[in-house]
């Protein structure tokens, strides 16, 4: 009997998943940086929450914190809608993980490597690029700083536009947009499998099934309210730009409303036999001006 699958794209539906399955994790992981699928021999899970820094300062929590060997830190977030200033959130929360590492009395060399990988189900960067990662580096030369800091971006909607992606991202990306893409790879790949066993087990739970319909409904919710906020700041662009061109409607017609009583007070005055020089004076303007009305 088959069931309907909650995506994986939802939160605590993602944190289930991989939470439960270092596996599936480790290949996750492995994939989007490059390396080879047998790379983390162990992974540790850590406290998720980010404690203030002081009393006015913002708390927080991470959706995934691992330790692998080497004693590399990762943090796994995945973001479904659109989040102004995203990437300054990604740096913000790099800092304080990378903050929190050291202790009183420490010192900086004691400050671990820390990888911060972002999923996002929607487009931050504006070229066609799936993944991008980054450093610190120099902005003549483009020497790295420090390897201490990677920041890594993956967009899903781009997957499928990206020919440069290794095989297991795709996959591993199909499977957290619509996990029912990628069934074949249970047959030859341990770390699907137990992914979709895990997505299964969390689907069929009755009590969890409320609490994805009603974390799906709040992504709808945010989605519908962004979109009409986009909606509401076009018609206020277009009414904007509707009133602009009104006024500059009439400000033309002021202008040659004003250009055509001129020509007409210039005529006049030459049937009652003014002198162009005494026209000028009259309107306080200067004979050239007089005449260039008068070619109008």
């Amino acid at each position: 009997m088959s069931i309907d699958l909650f995506k994986p794209y939802v939160d605590f539906v993602f944190k289930g998943i991989f939470k439960k399955s270092p596996k599936s994790l480790a290949s996750l992981i492995c994939a989007i940086q490059g390396w080879p699928n047998d790379r983390i021999k162990s992974i540790t899970y850590l406290d998720t929450q980010l404690p203030k820094e002081h009393q006015e300062g913002k708390a927080g929590a991470v959706d995934l914190l691992v330790e692998i060997e080497g004693n590399k830190k990762i943090h796994i977030e995945i973001q479904v809608v659109h989040q102004d200033f995203y990437a300054e959130r990604s740096i913000f929360y790099a800092s304080r993980l990378n903050g929190q590492q050291l202790y009183r009395g420490e010192g900086y060399g004691e400050i671990q490597p820390l990888i911060c990988i972002h999923i996002l189900l929607f487009n931050l960067f504006t070229d066609h690029r799936a993944l991008h990662s980054f450093h610190f580096r120099d902005d003549l030369s483009y020497e790295i700083l420090s390897k201490q800091l990677n920041l890594v971006f993956v967009e899903i909607n781009k997957v499928l536009l990206d020919n440069n992606l290794n095989e297991n991202v795709v996959h591993w990306m199909n499977f957290i947009r619509n996990p029912n893409e990628e069934r074949e790879m249970l047959e030859h790949d341990d770390a699907f499998k137990e992914a979709y066993e895990e997505l299964e087990r969390l689907s069929k739970d009755p009590s969890k099934v409320w609490v994805y319909e009603m974390a799906f409904k709040a992504i709808k919710d945010e989605e519908a309210r962004i979109k009409d906020t986009a909606s509401v700041a076009l018609a206020k662009g277009r009414a904007e730009g509707l009133a602009q061109g009104i006024a500059q409607g009439l400000a033309q017609g002021e202008t040659e409303g004003k250009l055509k009583a001129e020509i007409e007070f210039i005529k006049k005055m030459q049937a009652k036999g003014l002198a162009i020089e005494q026209i000028a004076d009259l309107l306080s303007t200067t004979i050239e001006q007089v005449l260039s009305i008068l070619k109008k």
